[in-house]
């Protein structure tokens, strides 16, 4: 990498008809290197950026903030509102089968489930769905943003909690099964038993439909690039 400014400076200072040993004091004092300006009087051509002294300031760390990109920050708010969407309604279709099963037990606490959870669906649905057709239509115009990498931290935070929240039904309700205990051991996506072995495998059916259908979709999704 060249450097002209010292070269430049010592045709300058020559010019005004500068003595070179005045220049090279001059430089020297001003902070440069004497070899370095030695090779200048001594060249005529431009000369290497010399590096900083390894204790200096510019070669100290740095911190490095990390900041998400737009598009990444759409994608964020998109997963949120698929979470939100996701729970509502598996809150919604547990209540439902809590109620066909007999079960008098609320879903998540004491009263009031149901309406909560429709409203959390009736608000995060419509951001969930915004938010998907516009970056659906912005991958297709731009497919970089596939590696976007706010959107692949999000997808693959998405696949674990969807894998896990699945795998860890699935292990439950087999170990309730083992266990030798009553029907009503077993409890699926926060919801509380519906009294049956039936009424039970409908709530991981629920869970597995929701869960593993987010997963499958974004596990397929994300296999697309290879």
């Amino acid at each position: 990498m060249a450097y002209p400014a010292l070269s430049g400076y010592v045709a300058a200072a020559r010019k005004k008809k500068h003595s070179d040993d005045q220049i090279q004091q001059d430089l020297v004092a001003a902070g440069w290197d004497k070899k370095l300006v030695s090779a200048a009087l001594a060249s005529d051509v431009d000369l290497p950026v010399p590096l900083p002294p390894p204790d200096s300031e510019a070669n100290s760390p740095r911190p490095v903030v990390q900041n998400f990109s737009t598009r990444g920050l759409e994608f964020i708010i998109m997963f949120i509102a698929l979470g939100v969407s996701a729970v509502a309604l598996g809150s919604i279709l547990h209540s439902s089968v809590n109620a066909l099963f007999g079960s008098s037990e609320p879903i998540l606490g004491s009263g009031g489930s149901v309406p909560f959870a429709t409203s959390a669906l009736v608000v995060a649905f419509p951001v969930l769905a915004y938010l998907f057709l516009r970056l659906k239509n912005a991958e297709l115009a731009k497919p970089s943003l596939r590696t976007d990498a706010s959107r692949k931290r999000a997808v693959q935070i998405t696949l674990v909690v969807t894998f896990l929240v699945g795998l860890g039904n699935v292990i439950y309700f087999v170990y309730s099964l083992m266990s030798g205990g009553d029907n009503n051991s077993y409890n699926t996506f926060g919801s509380s038993s519906a009294n049956s072995l039936i009424g039970n495998f409908v709530h991981l059916a629920i869970t597995l439909a929701i869960a593993g259908g987010i997963f499958l979709y974004y596990w397929r999704d994300e296999h697309q690039d290879d």
